[in-house]
Parts: C-alpha cells; sequence; structure tokens
C-alpha cells in the first residue's frame, strides 16, 4: 500500500503499476467486481458525495451543478456557536489580506439550505 500524501518516485509507480498488470495477469478479479449496488446504498453515496439525490438530467436542467456541498441546519448551528467571539489578530489579517490582493474575488452561485432541501 502506498503512503498517503507522499508523491512516489517514477520507479515505485512503475512497480506499482506492473505489480498489478502480473496481478490481473493470473485471472484475478476484485472482490466487488460485478457486484450490484441497490437503489437505497447509490442513493446514500450520491448524498454523501455532494449530490442532490436527483438524476443529473434533473440537476442540468435546473443547473445545480455547481452545488458542492450544503451543511445541513444543524451543522451550520454548530459551526457558528463554535466560531462565536472569534477573532483573527492584526498579523493574520495582514497576511490574508496580502494573500488575497491582485486575485479577483470569487462569484460562486449561493444558494439556501431551505431552497435546497424544499427541491
Amino acid at each position: 500500500m502506498p503512503k498517503k500524501g507522499f508523491k512516489q518516485s517514477k520507479e515505485t509507480r512503475e512497480h506499482m503499476s506492473l505489480s498489478k498488470k502480473e496481478w490481473y495477469a493470473k485471472g484475478n478479479v476484485p472482490w466487488n467486481k460485478g457486484k450490484p449496488w441497490s437503489d437505497e446504498v447509490k442513493r446514500k453515496i450520491s448524498l454523501s458525495r455532494g449530490g442532490t439525490g436527483k438524476p443529473i438530467r434533473e440537476r442540468i436542467m435546473n443547473k445545480d451543478k455547481n452545488i458542492k456541498y450544503v451543511m445541513t441546519k444543524q451543522h451550520s448551528a454548530n459551526v457558528s456557536k463554535a466560531l462565536v467571539d472569534h477573532k483573527h489578530s492584526e498579523a493574520t489579517k495582514k497576511k490574508i489580506g496580502d494573500s488575497n490582493r491582485g486575485k479577483p474575488r470569487p462569484h460562486k452561485k449561493k444558494i439556501k439550505i431551505v431552497e435546497f432541501w424544499e427541491r
């Protein structure tokens, strides 16, 4: 198993590729190949990955394809509670300002949580 978070050397990547090719050449098959997922499992995976639970065609028609993640009301309340009275130091404010200087401001589509869950 490769180390996570580290860039592998070219030799290591070649070795891993060769070993995988040999594994498949021997006739081995992944344990979950062809195993069907129930509709409930597919829905849970979709929602956990930031999906709306709606078919792709409907999401494209509604132009919701840019929504990555929307917090639940409980999660939003927990984050708000944790950040009460949280202040950045002047040094941190200066660093943030310096790093953002000259960058274009993002214009992301925002959607209210209520609107998201009512769909």
